[in-house]
């Protein structure tokens, strides 16, 4: 991630602690919060389009990245019906 990124997470870190103290209202805990989401967001986008584009000389950089997404979950839980019984 950038430093920009990195610096809006510190931010949002401080910004989250003065809030659970009290110190701060909501909607300012949110914008921190929210300008943090998109950077990170924006972040995400470049390092795929940046895959993408080197495809030919960094083939193990795509494919692992394109093989983290095809991952699921092999267990998916108890199945229960609405009385809570097999």
């Amino acid at each position: 991630m950038s430093k920009e990124v990195l610096t809006e997470l510190r931010h949002r870190k401080e910004v989250y602690k003065t809030w659970k103290q009290g110190q701060v209202t909501q909607q300012e805990y949110r914008a921190p919060v929210q300008s943090w989401r998109d950077g990170v967001k924006k972040a995400k986008a470049r390092l795929e389009l940046n895959l993408e584009r080197n495809v030919k000389g960094n083939n193990k950089g795509f494919c692992k990245c394109i093989n983290s997404k095809r991952n699921t979950r092999e267990y998916a839980g108890l199945l229960l019906n609405g009385q809570g019984s097999w």
